[in-house]
């Protein structure tokens, strides 16, 4: 047998040192191919993770502009109530205030009223009273006048006996009762009934005047209670928005 049939040593040693090269070649391969694998699989998940905050951004954005969105709704839907309720307070001390008003107005109304009843009661007794005095005055001039020009009648026959020539005519005497009487000043009840008749017209002028004050008075009130049922709607009107908007923006 020829020698070079045989290995030796070294020949053995080179053989598995091919060998080991060998299989750590194919073992640095396939490791390659997995960490080449594992790193497209982490690039995409890289990829799907950028994706993710990238929404996530997105709605922490939408999210923080719908919390501004509301804080500026709220704080505009709180100085709208403040302004109702300072409008709503106003109209209600301004409603107080002509309802008691009123309320003065229509009870001195009412007491003028009385008090006009009373004069004019007052009035009615004087008058009857006057026309009692005026019945009594005008008998008693009736007898003066009798008295009187049957004293005349008397002197003028008389002096017709003494002095038939002097033609003393009866038709002459002009005297009557109201050329007597006509100057004569207001009696105290006459001037007490002309002194209230003044007063019951000025107190008939006076609640006239305070009866369209009353009435004035009445259409305010009306005219605030209306403003007070607007602005209560309109508050509803701005509640239903709101609620409107509230809602659209969650959605």
């Amino acid at each position: 047998m020829d020698s070079s049939d045989y290995f030796g040593m070294d020949d053995v040693q080179e053989i598995v040192d091919e060998r080991w090269y060998e299989q750590n070649l194919e073992l640095a391969a396939e490791l390659g191919k997995a960490l080449l694998d594992k790193n497209r699989e982490l690039e995409s998940q890289v990829n799907q993770l950028q994706s993710v905050i990238q929404d996530q951004t997105m709605e922490i954005q939408f999210l923080k502009y719908q919390v501004d969105t509301m804080r500026t709704m709220t704080e505009s839907r709180n100085r709208i109530y403040e302004e109702v309720d300072r409008t709503a307070q106003d109209l209600e001390s301004s409603n107080k205030k002509l309802l008691s008003e009123a309320r003065a107005d229509k009870q001195k109304l009412e007491n003028q009223s009385v008090l006009i009843s009373q004069l004019e009661d007052k009035v009615d007794d004087l008058e009857k009273k006057m026309e009692d005095l005026q019945s009594s005055e005008k008998k008693l001039s009736g007898k003066v006048q009798e008295k009187r020009r049957t004293s005349s009648l008397n002197r003028l026959s008389l002096i017709d006996k003494q002095n038939k020539h002097l033609g003393y005519y009866f038709d002459n005497l002009a005297w009557t009762y109201s050329d007597e009487f006509k100057n004569i000043p207001l009696n105290p009840y006459e001037f007490e009934i002309r002194k209230l008749q003044d007063s019951v017209h000025h107190l008939k002028r006076q609640q006239t005047i305070d009866r369209r004050k009353y009435e004035n008075l009445e259409v305010e009130c009306s005219v605030l209670t209306e403003e007070n049922q607007i602005q209560g709607n309109k508050l509803k009107v701005l509640e239903t928005k709101l609620s409107e908007a509230i809602i659209v923006q969650y959605e």
